[in-house]
């Protein structure tokens, strides 16, 4: 048989209950207002865009430094087989 709930009902809660009930409140009340706040001053900070130019100019500075770094790989791959090429001449003699 199913309880029914009207005024009569008696509700038992201990103290413990009502003090754990009311601190969940209030720490999820302090979350959202917290979550409130951060959302408005994340709305007024200026937007980042970026530009077509500044992106087009960031895309080339990359494909310099890129061709730069392909440029020193060969200096040293070239200084790399000199020395190899030496130290083969000076274990052979």
């Amino acid at each position: 048989m199913a309880t029914e709930i009207g005024k009569e009902t008696k509700l038992k809660l201990s103290i413990e209950t009502i003090i754990t009930f009311g601190f969940v409140l209030v720490t999820i009340t302090g979350v959202y207002f917290t979550l409130e706040g951060k959302i408005a001053q994340a709305m007024e900070l200026p937007k980042q865009d970026v530009t077509r130019t500044e992106f087009d100019l960031r895309i080339e500075a990359i494909g310099n430094q890129v061709l730069y770094n392909g440029k020193q790989l060969e200096e040293i791959k070239s200084t790399l087989e000199k020395v190899d090429q030496r130290l083969y001449d000076v274990s052979t003699k």
